[in-house]
């Protein structure tokens, strides 16, 4: 029995794992299928029922105590540069002929670099990735923008699979076209690369003329406060488990998005983008967030950052009106589902 193991490091989070590996190893239910977890990760799944096998380690010397044990391996799967070069060495020492898929989510030489890290770490990082991508078997990514930089960027020449992070499952959400109030959203925390800030100058500038309410999610309820009434604006601050935030995003019109221009975000997929589309919320989106600014501006369904507020706020009130923006959503939406995409994971 050929066998495909997905590796998971600790650095991963809970929700990630369960979102992005547990949900589409579930889906495609294969015995085939091994996901090698840290002891303390994904507690409650225990209970849940599955063909494919999860098998779970204590410690990093175990963990490959455990790889180096399993007959019949095919391929490795990892989403981390350090398991990656692991691995690599692990075959070569112990001549295993596993093939190894490396998942681009993220750029870790661009993330050092956006929080200021040493040139030495940032460079070294780069080089990482770099040998990553030219010496795995298999590569994926999350967008077609982050294929395209390392194609061109790195003259990786092999083929690459793009899959964004998805969905478990999306509804249609019809709301109110009435023009008053308007309700604008944000999820994020106050973390300067989600740009609470500008949200909030953006939000107060157009209160002045239209009817709006706002509420943000944030784990940072204090600091966020504080903020607004620095800014005096009303609005509501709640910190809610990830299972309710999308019952309480379907209650709002619009969600920020917003993000500096820099190659973190230009080859991104941020999970945000659907939690607002499939849950009716429309994006206020910057310029090159991934794929996603594009998607937005080709089919009317979201309002891109520009420095004239005033157009935005014109744009704003017109979607509200729109009676087939739920439609809109939904139909994008559905598009980025695990249903969708189980054939290429």
């Amino acid at each position: 029995m050929a066998i495909k193991v997905f590796v998971v490091d600790q650095t991963i989070r809970d929700h990630i794992v369960y979102s992005q590996l547990f949900i589409p190893l579930k889906l495609l239910n294969c015995r085939e299928h091994l996901l090698l977890l840290p002891f303390n990760l994904l507690k409650d799944i225990e209970n849940e029922k599955n063909h494919f096998r999860v098998v779970r380690y204590k410690s990093t010397f175990l963990k490959y105590l455990i790889l180096l044990s399993l007959k019949g391996v095919e391929e490795m799967y990892t989403r981390s540069v350090f398991e990656f070069l692991r691995l690599y060495f692990l075959r070569l020492l112990f001549f295993k002929k596993w093939r190894i898929s490396y998942d681009f989510r993220g750029l870790a030489f661009a993330e050092a670099a956006m929080r200021r890290k040493s040139k030495l770490k940032v460079s070294l990082l780069e080089k990482l990735e770099r040998f990553a991508s030219h010496k795995a078997d298999s590569l994926r990514t999350v967008s077609q923008k982050f294929a395209d930089f390392l194609q061109q960027e790195w003259k990786v020449e092999k083929a690459i699979r793009i899959i964004p992070c998805c969905m478990a499952t999306i509804g249609r959400v019809d709301k109110s076209q009435s023009a008053t109030p308007i309700s604008f959203v944000y999820v994020g925390s106050v973390a300067p690369w989600q740009r609470l800030d500008d949200v909030l100058k953006f939000y107060k500038e157009w209160s002045k003329t239209i009817s709006a309410h706002l509420t943000i999610i944030t784990p940072d309820i204090s600091l966020v406060r504080e903020k607004l009434e620095q800014a005096k604006i009303e609005g509501n601050v709640c910190s809610l488990p990830s299972q309710d935030v999308a019952e309480e995003l379907q209650k709002h019109d619009f969600g920020f998005l917003l993000r500096d221009e820099i190659l973190v975000n230009q080859v991104a997929s941020p999970i945000k983008f659907l939690e607002y589309i499939g849950n009716g919320v429309i994006p206020i989106i910057s310029e090159s967030v991934g794929d996603y600014t594009d998607i937005c501006r080709e089919n009317g369904i979201g309002v891109i950052e520009s420095a004239d507020l005033e157009q935005m706020k014109q744009q704003i009130c017109q979607l509200k009106k729109d009676n087939r923006r739920g439609i809109k959503l939904y139909e994008i939406a559905s598009k980025y589902t695990w249903e969708h995409y189980l054939q290429q994971f």
